[in-house]
């Protein structure tokens, strides 16, 4: 897969709603990301296509993070906050959720989709993700109204 996202041709970043739709909100979302281990669609709340700039600085980061071992499956809450959409011509070629909380993301091999925790590649991918789609203020309070930290993990 990391391979294959070196390929892109383009990149969407995403802002998720971490509560998947179960929390009301007043403003609409503007499409739904999957998340195919829990057969559940997430309110997209923003996105952000990079330019190509920003796309060759976050490929070679995204393929390590995500080709970085161990990979022993994820455990844990899966808020997810982050998403990115990669394209290889005009096919998504990956996509995934991330939750900084529980540190884990979402991983589709083509048998189904399951939970990976983070590498130590995803140190250096959070901070260009936060960059490319800061975390409103108003969804870290309505995180930490339920839980110990920020959707950053924080």
């Amino acid at each position: 897969m990391a391979e294959l996202i070196s390929n892109a041709t383009r990149v969407e970043v995403l802002l998720l709603d971490f509560s998947m739709g179960e929390e009301k909100r007043s403003k609409p979302a503007l499409q739904v990301f999957e998340i195919k281990p829990y057969s559940k669609d997430t309110p997209i709340l923003d996105s952000h296509f990079c330019t190509t700039k920003e796309r060759e600085e976050l490929i070679p980061v995204l393929s390590q993070a995500i080709g970085g071992q161990p990979h022993i499956g994820g455990t844990g809450c899966h808020f997810p906050i982050h998403g990115i959409r990669v394209w290889v011509g005009s096919e998504i070629a990956f996509e995934t959720s991330i939750c900084w909380y529980c540190h884990n993301f979402m991983m589709d091999y083509g048998r189904g989709a399951g939970w990976e925790n983070h590498t130590d590649g995803f140190r250096d991918l959070k901070p260009i993700l936060m960059r490319l789609m800061p975390i409103p203020e108003d969804e870290i309070a309505r995180f930490k109204k339920g839980h110990d930290a920020g959707p950053d993990g924080h």
